[in-house]
C-alpha cells in the first residue's frame, strides 16, 4: 500500500522483505595510511650539532580497489531516519574520504 504504483519496491522493506535489486558487493581493499621516514646517521648530524634528524612522509586514503559503484563502499547511515526502519549498511551517498599528504622534518638538539 505504501509503494502502490511504483516501478520500484520501497528500498527498506515494507514488512522485512528484502529485495535484491538492491544489493551490490561493496567488496573492497584500500591503504589507508602509508608512512616512510629516514633517520640520518649520527656521524653525519653530529657535525651540525644535530642530535637526531629525520624526514618522513605520511599518505592518507591512497587508493581504494572496488567495483562499487557509489563514491565510497565503506557505506554510512542516514541519522535521521525513522527509527522503525534501521538503516545500517544502506549507500546514503557518503562522499569520497579525502587524500592526505604530509611532508615532515624532526629535529632533535
Amino acid at each position: 500500500n505504501l509503494n502502490s504504483g511504483a516501478n520500484y519496491p520501497v528500498a527498506y522493506g515494507e514488512q522485512n522483505v528484502v529485495y535484491d535489486e538492491f544489493i551490490e558487493d561493496a567488496s573492497y581493499l584500500r591503504l589507508s595510511n602509508f608512512t616512510i621516514g629516514y633517520t640520518m646517521p649520527k656521524k653525519l648530524t653530529q657535525k651540525a650539532k644535530i642530535e637526531r634528524f629525520r624526514v618522513y612522509f605520511t599518505a592518507g586514503n591512497v587508493f581504494t580497489i572496488t567495483g562499487y559503484k557509489g563514491l565510497d563502499p565503506d557505506v554510512n547511515v542516514n541519522p535521521t531516519a525513522n527509527s522503525n526502519y534501521p538503516t545500517l549498511g544502506l549507500d546514503y551517498g557518503a562522499y569520497m574520504r579525502p587524500k592526505t599528504f604530509t611532508f615532515g622534518i624532526n629535529l632533535d638538539f
